[in-house]
């Protein structure tokens, strides 16, 4: 096999049926074999879900958004929203609290206890 992007990779499992894995072993050749691996190995991982806290520090709110796999259309509105002069801004929690919306409020509550938690989608919204 000359061509080793992923999609012949996976051509090549398609052509040996659905129990690929029984005749891999059997009908590639060592050096398939470890190429099919690293390429597996060196696919992209999920993202784990996160939330995101959006801060108003005009307002002193803060909401907990998500959980997201993708905080890019956040990070556009909150851009907008800094380009009308607010002052918000965006961050994933670090720790426990990245994927726990509750724990998120907890601790960014906590830490600040001068802001006042808002529901979600209340500072800006997509």
């Amino acid at each position: 096999m000359s061509d080793w992007n992923m999609g012949s990779i996976l051509d090549r499992l398609r052509a040996l049926g659905p129990d690929w894995h029984e005749k891999l072993a059997s009908e590639m050749t060592g050096e398939e074999r470890g190429r099919i691996a690293e390429a597996i190995e060196n696919l992209p991982q999920p993202i784990a879900p996160f939330v995101l806290i959006v801060t108003d520090r005009d307002a002193r709110t803060f909401s907990v958004e998500g959980p997201m796999v993708d905080d890019d259309p956040w990070s556009v509105v909150v851009v907008g929203a800094q380009g009308q002069g607010r002052q918000v801004n965006c961050h994933v929690p670090g720790g426990s609290a990245r994927e726990d919306v509750e724990e998120a409020a907890h601790v960014y509550g906590s830490e600040y206890p001068d802001m006042h938690r808002v529901p979600a989608g209340s500072i800006v919204s997509l």
